[in-house]
């Protein structure tokens, strides 16, 4: 029905005269026709017979679209009148319920502003918006926004969180962690008892020597411990008659294995490097090559406006065999195209993960014949499979205004 609903409104006797004798309901919108009868406009645009010409439905008096006039002192008495809300005791004029509809009716149904598709009485809302999967969380370390349910995810995983450096206490953000630890730290010397649990570190040799002087009783007391615990778990074993080989692999983690760091520099003999050619390709190896497993981190520092849509492409040859910006030509590369995040080995190029942008991080890992490209931490999974070393890496920059920055190239000891 296009009429205003006679419940709506608080019984008065004029409202009678104020009917649709069209829809009857309360007149909305009234337009007058020549015969001076009114109607709801909808309700007479509907029985329209051709091209908005008709008959009075009271009278039978021709009319015509353009004859209609516009009833504004019904439209005002209308507007004027009294309403009650059906949905809760909210009682005024009619020209004010669309608004307490909109803001102040407790009972309306309102839609989660999250646009999670959930609708709720007005009332009700705020509870669910608290607490809605995809209300936005700010992360506190890189500024981005994220869904509460990729918030908890995100934040234990973000780069930019800050952490304590374990040995001088110093907040560093997670992804320069490797890298203050080598430029500070490298001279550090570890108590040599810290596979039973003593965790001093020193800088100084006679500092070091020192310690073990005044903490000989110390030492011994925790080596006993530990002594007395790894009897205790042999003689568990023994007691189930478990193999000699397996008893040897129950001995705690007591030294772990330290990841080989590769000092792995352009070919230029930088870390940080840029495009050498202005609208044209330039191309980069690493000086040396890479063995065994391993992961290669790289930033990018800028990324210029060339119309070039690869910017970049980042990855590894398994050779030298190379020929300035001609990557594709090649079946010893492998390679992330980070402008467009596709993947090439040799044409065409194939859909592999997101676009890489300034200050975002690029891992390049190599395990077991399999490599894979990370973004800042994520990877759509393997990149090329039966891939075989060693490896050099490897950069083409489609303008001189790109740069880009080896962090680190350390080896996989697991």
């Amino acid at each position: 029905m296009n009429c205003l609903p006679p419940s709506l409104f608080v019984k008065e006797p004029y409202l009678n005269s104020l009917l649709c004798e069209i829809g009857f309901g309360i007149l909305r919108d009234p337009v007058g026709l020549p015969c001076q009868h009114a109607f709801c406009r909808r309700c007479i645009e509907a029985i329209s017979q051709f091209r908005g010409l008709g008959t009075c439905p009271i009278c039978l008096e021709a009319w015509s679209k353009e004859q209609f006039v516009n009833k504004v002192e019904i439209n005002e008495i209308i507007n004027q009148s009294t309403v009650k809300c059906p949905q809760c005791d909210w009682s005024g004029q009619y020209q004010a319920y669309d608004q307490h509809l909109k803001k102040s009716c407790k009972n309306a149904l309102v839609t989660c502003k999250y646009n999670c598709g959930v609708s709720l009485s007005r009332k009700n809302i705020p509870n669910h918006e608290e607490s809605c999967p995809l209300k936005k969380e700010k992360c506190k370390s890189c500024g981005k926004n994220f869904a509460i349910n990729d918030f908890k995810l995100h934040e234990q995983f973000c780069l930019e969180r800050i952490l304590p450096c374990f040995i001088c206490n110093k907040d560093i953000k997670v992804y320069d962690i490797s890298i203050h630890t080598r430029q500070y730290h490298e001279t550090i010397s570890y108590c040599i008892f810290n596979f039973a649990g003593c965790s001093f570190v020193s800088k100084d040799k006679v500092e070091l020597e020192g310690h073990y002087r005044q903490n000989v009783d110390k030492h011994m007391e925790i080596a006993c411990n530990l002594i007395s615990v790894l009897k205790s778990k042999v003689e568990a074993i023994e007691k189930k008659g478990i193999k000699e080989e397996k008893r040897i692999a129950t001995i705690s983690n007591s030294i772990k294995p330290i990841p080989k760091i590769y000092p792995v520099r352009w070919s230029t003999g930088g870390t940080k490097i840029n495009g050498s050619k202005k609208q044209g390709w330039s191309f980069y190896l690493s000086d040396r090559s890479i063995k065994g497993n391993f992961q290669a981190k790289v930033r990018v520092l800028e990324i210029g406006p060339d119309k070039n849509s690869w910017k970049i492409c980042l990855g590894l040859f398994n050779s030298l065999e190379h020929q300035t910006g001609n990557w594709d030509k090649y079946k010893n590369s492998w390679g992330y195209i980070l402008g467009t995040g596709h993947i090439i080995h040799t044409t065409p190029t194939i859909p592999y993960g997101e676009s890489v942008g300034i200050e975002d991080y690029v891992l390049i890992e190599y395990k077991n014949g399999v490599i894979s490209f990370y973004k800042n931490g994520h990877t759509p999974g393997p990149a090329f499979n039966g891939i075989m070393g060693p490896f050099y890496l490897a950069v083409a920059l489609s303008d001189s205004s790109h740069v880009i920055e080896i962090i680190e190239v350390a080896e996989l000891i697991h």
